[in-house]
């Protein structure tokens, strides 16, 4: 059975091929189209999947799509009518713009024709949340769970939850929008100058810099509150409830501010329209990132009261925030978490297709941990682009005869201080660079941070970078800490260790830890273990191979990211690449 899952609609445009049962392929439209978090319909993603596997649209025998605008009408309904009067007043007072404002639940974009020639009954739509929570559980380690997503919004949810097993997630409520945890964020992150969805990394990041000022957090406590598994957003200093702040450009979502004029004055600071950072906003963003993990961590002491069940699936946009779930073992009941390589939107693909070929197949589910899921990128077309870079004179190029010497010379390189861009077979699913399109460098030096920000990532000097260690080191270098491949937790590093490895040490002491094993990623395994035999240190820092823009798939992406950055050398595949100057 062959099975394609698509996300549109939402950021993080996608598609994905499930083969009975097997996620064989993921693309995030952004790889190709090249703009950033893409919302736009995944047209060169579905046909990069088709054409690398030689697949036709006859030959599947589903399409599905992660969203239904047509579900949950009686909510929408209501509180359409509940709230008809804001509505009115913020899009002038016509009712001829009913139509219009409703079409903000309902958005749909074009499909470039894709769908035009494929009979109805192969195109199935599903809850968003449904496949925010599959996307988890049936590639999961775990035969039952209690399953929670959190975002933004889909589907005119923000959220669900409920027990998984038996090859089957029965959500047992929802959070329904506007009351969102994942637009709270967000909106906090355009308040302190961010304004693209998928930015609140960033104000995780910045909170690590903020002076616990506990009259702000309370003020924020007032925009967002939570009890028994209910979450309630205080409208009045929102705007995305009534306000029309969704905008389409170049087929692309765009959000206007979703916090309303009100929320200057309740907080008495002026929002910034573009971020600089001061002490004010690192003080918001610890206060946004402290009453996030308060309701978070609530959410999740009920979840387990409710089920009693030690296993917790995790996905959805929130699922992103590191230093949250870094806490979740310390500070709940859960023993088992697994979070998927992409929990956000462009996951939802893979849910939605895995979901549809479980409740058609009747199989049972088994573990699927591989994130590199780009479609394979053939060694003769890197050859090809590569001998047109060096015929250019822009680049020289060696081969390495051996593995070993791969290894081992790299390995020198980055013990002497060199930023090495690391690209391998395929690509990572999901936002982070797991070892396949990677920027690397030795966490000892104290000046990798700046050199890195300023100089090649071009992007907030407090930003830190992530360690990727080797999994079995894992527990001597940082504290409470348990495996974290797909780097999704936060963990404390060991004071002793801290002044080894300074270039990873955030400001808070902390680091978003990638663990590594033999078996998860074996080039950059051994990578890491000649890194180590050279220095003692098992850590490389580990950033995602880009500038300010989507991560590298191709050959050629990597070679002009790294001729227009000041990375010292690119290893592509098996390949030395070094600039001729």
């Amino acid at each position: 059975m062959k099975i394609i899952g698509i996300t549109y609609n939402h950021h993080g445009s996608s598609a994905a091929l499930v083969i009975d049962g097997k996620v064989v392929a993921c693309l995030a439209e952004e790889r190709l189209n090249r703009v950033k978090n893409s919302s736009s319909f995944p047209i060169n993603s579905l046909d990069k999947l088709l054409s690398s596997y030689s697949l036709k649209k006859e030959n599947i025998d589903f399409f599905c799509i992660n969203s239904n605008p047509k579900i949950f009408r009686k909510e929408k309904l209501l509180f359409f009518l509940k709230n008809i009067f804001k509505f009115l007043y913020f899009h002038e007072s016509s009712l001829f713009k009913i139509k219009s404002i409703l079409k903000f639940f309902n958005y749909k974009h074009n499909d470039n024709g894709f769908f035009s020639k494929i009979p109805n009954n192969k195109i199935i739509s599903l809850d968003h949340h449904l496949c925010h929570l599959n996307s988890a559980f049936l590639i999961s380690p775990f035969e039952d769970c209690v399953n929670l997503s959190l975002d933004g919004s889909g589907d005119f949810k923000s959220g669900s939850y409920g027990l998984s097993k038996n090859n089957k997630t029965i959500i047992d409520n929802s959070f329904y929008y506007p009351n969102s945890l994942g637009l709270f964020y967000l909106s906090m992150t355009q308040f302190i100058g961010f304004k693209n969805a998928g930015d609140e990394y960033k104000v995780m990041g910045l909170s690590a810099y903020g002076s616990r000022n506990d009259a702000l957090k309370k003020k924020i406590e007032q925009l967002i509150s939570y009890e028994n598994l209910n979450i309630l957003t205080n409208t009045r200093y929102f705007a995305y409830p009534f306000r029309n702040i969704l905008k389409i450009k170049n087929n692309e979502i765009l959000f206007d501010n979703l916090f309303s004029i009100d929320m200057e004055d309740f907080l008495n600071i002026k929002a910034n329209e573009k971020f600089v950072y001061t002490q004010t906003a690192a003080d918001l963003a610890l206060a946004t990132q402290e009453v996030y993990e308060d309701i978070f961590l609530k959410i999740l002491d009920d979840l387990y009261l409710k089920y009693n069940n030690k296993n917790l699936c995790f996905s959805g946009g929130c699922a992103l925030n590191s230093k949250a779930n870094g806490k979740i073992l310390k500070n709940t009941k859960f023993q088992n978490i697994f979070i998927p390589s992409e929990p956000g939107d462009s996951g939802g693909a893979v849910g939605a297709a895995i979901l549809t070929y479980y409740e058609k197949s009747g199989n049972a589910k088994f573990y699927q941990p591989n994130p590199y899921l780009s479609p394979p990128i053939n060694h003769d077309d890197i050859l090809v682009d590569l001998q047109g870079y060096i015929k250019a004179n822009r680049i020289i190029a060696y081969t390495f005869k051996t593995d070993k010497e791969l290894y081992n010379k790299v390995a020198n390189l980055l013990a002497n201080n060199n930023v090495i861009a690391w690209f391998q077979d395929k690509m990572e699913f999901g936002p982070r660079a797991l070892g396949n399109r990677s920027i690397l460098m030795n966490p000892q030096n104290k000046d990798a941070k700046n050199i890195l920000n300023l100089k090649i990532k071009l992007r907030e000097s407090y930003r830190p970078f992530a360690p990727a260690i080797m999994e079995e080191h894992l527990h001597d270098w940082f504290e409470d800490a348990h495996p974290s491949p797909y780097m999704n937790f936060v963990f404390t590093i060991k004071k002793e260790k801290r002044k080894f490895i300074p270039a990873v040490c955030h400001v808070d002491n902390t680091g978003r830890v990638q663990t590594v094993s033999e078996s998860d990623n074996e080039k950059f395994y051994k990578l890491i273990r000649s890194f180590y035999s050279i220095t003692g240190i098992p850590i490389l820092i580990n950033t995602s191979f880009n500038e300010n823009e989507p991560i590298t798939y191709t050959a050629k992406d990597a070679i002009e990211t790294f001729l227009k950055t000041k990375i010292d050398h690119l290893i592509l595949q098996n390949h030395l690449i070094t600039k001729i100057e």
